[in-house]
């Protein structure tokens, strides 16, 4: 009796699709204003062989961003009794995104169960003040709420917030 060994074996299988963005608006003004709007989706298919089961996996992201450039921004400061005032460039960025997640179990008798999934929202404002040609001073905040589709789970928020100045070296 001789035994056959196989050279492949397979244990699963995945289709992934994405279009991201699926739609994007992306606007500037003679006024230095800025809009975009995206819409992303995504979609994962794994077929496992060892239990036939379908895997589905999917993302839909919407993203809206908002921000304008005020040029020659007076920024006035006091140093040992003198008022000094710097004129730049100051950038302002807002973006708000939604997305929505999800993960189904199929299989093979019907019986299709939701394993994993959550709602989230992120906000981001910030600011950009160019002090000079190498130097930035920027201030962000960052707010993210999840909230998942299963009771199992918890609801969770982060906050960041914060200042960063950044050196350029190469001009």
């Amino acid at each position: 009796s001789s035994r056959l060994v196989p050279v492949y074996n397979l244990n699963q299988v995945t289709i992934s699709e994405q279009f991201a963005p699926l739609i994007g608006i992306n606007i500037r003004t003679k006024t230095n204003l800025t809009t975009r709007l995206d819409y992303k989706k995504a979609r994962d298919l794994s077929l496992n062989f060892s239990n036939a089961q379908v895997t589905e996996t999917t993302n839909n992201d919407v993203t809206v961003d908002f921000g304008f450039t005020k040029e020659k921004f007076k920024l006035p400061f006091k140093i040992r009794g003198r008022t000094i005032s710097l004129e730049n460039d100051l950038t302002f960025r807002a973006s708000l995104t939604f997305r929505d997640s999800e993960t189904i179990q199929r299989k093979l008798d019907g019986e299709n169960v939701i394993t994993n999934g959550t709602t989230s929202y992120q906000f981001r404002p910030s600011f950009t003040y160019k002090l000079n040609k190498s130097l930035d001073l920027t201030g962000y905040f960052e707010r993210s709420v999840t909230e998942p589709k299963q009771s199992s789970s918890f609801k969770t928020a982060n906050t960041a917030f914060g200042v960063q100045l950044r050196f350029a070296l190469a001009q």
